[in-house]
């Protein structure tokens, strides 16, 4: 009987910093740690991440490229799980790509970002406010990079998540969507908080959107909150690094799993 060859394919945006790294090997090997039965694969797909990788001497596959050397492995059942936050712009951009060669395998199927519905928002809500919110003096505020896409409404319904299990000093802001650091400002000052305690809500820490939160420039969100006389506490940790951030993606791959009828 001819043994069908099974792969699983972590699919991330990726990131230069060795801090963000880390976090991303850690999502990717509790994903691994899933799917025994199976073969892991890696892509990245930002293709300055890559460009600027292959210049420090270590090559990561875009997606096309990761399905074209699975095709050349003789894989026939592939699993896609990607490390993406939500849906969006750039988890559909990568959707439309794989989607192109399912008439190449026998099987391949695709699990969902991290917040997917109302339980995984909920979950992580109770996994920030554990590690972050137990000073009720100090407002925790979790950012984001931001979404113009619809799927940016996870950042608000995040927040009232954040309500439902009754945290009261957690706040959700984004660098470049909604809510912004005018409506997370208005919120401090309404609720007379003096210290703030500034926590990415990133898959992988370091890079651009870590110095826009608290990078030196005077534009960044711990310099403009300072300025407005607040006490900031910067945390330089992203989302993969949280065991329940972890088990949250093992949860969707598991589901995807169950769905699909496939083995692990």
């Amino acid at each position: 009987m001819m043994i069908v060859k099974q792969a699983l394919l972590v699919v991330s945006c990726g990131t230069t910093a060795s801090t963000g790294r880390t976090d991303i090997a850690l999502v990717e090997k509790a994903l691994a740690s899933e799917t025994p039965g199976r073969d892991f694969f890696r892509a990245f797909t930002n293709p300055g991440v890559r460009q600027a990788m292959k210049e420090q001497g270590e090559q990561i596959p875009s997606l096309p490229e990761a399905f074209g050397e699975l095709e050349r492995q003789g894989y026939r059942d592939v699993l896609m799980q990607p490390t993406h936050i939500l849906y969006g712009t750039e988890y559909e951009k990568m959707m439309d790509t794989a989607r192109r060669y399912t008439g190449r395998f026998e099987k391949l199927a695709f699990g969902r970002p991290l917040l997917s519905d109302h339980g995984s928002l909920l979950t992580l809500a109770e996994a920030l406010i554990r590690r972050h919110g137990g000073n009720p003096q100090c407002a925790a505020v979790f950012l984001g990079h931001g979404s113009a896409h619809f799927a940016g409404m996870a950042y608000p319904a995040l927040q009232t998540a954040l309500r439902l299990i009754g945290c009261e000093n957690g706040f959700v802001g984004t660098v470049k969507g909604w809510p912004g650091y005018e409506e997370v400002l208005r919120q401090l000052e309404a609720g007379g908080y003096r210290e703030v305690k500034l926590v990415p809500m990133l898959l992988a820490s370091g890079g651009a959107t870590f110095r826009e939160m608290a990078g030196d420039g005077p534009d960044s969100w711990q310099a403009r909150l300072k300025e407005a006389g607040f006490t900031v506490y910067p945390v330089f940790q992203g989302l993969g690094a949280l065991p329940e951030v972890q088990q949250l993606y093992r949860t969707q791959l598991r589901r995807l799993i169950a769905a699909e009828g496939l083995a692990r």
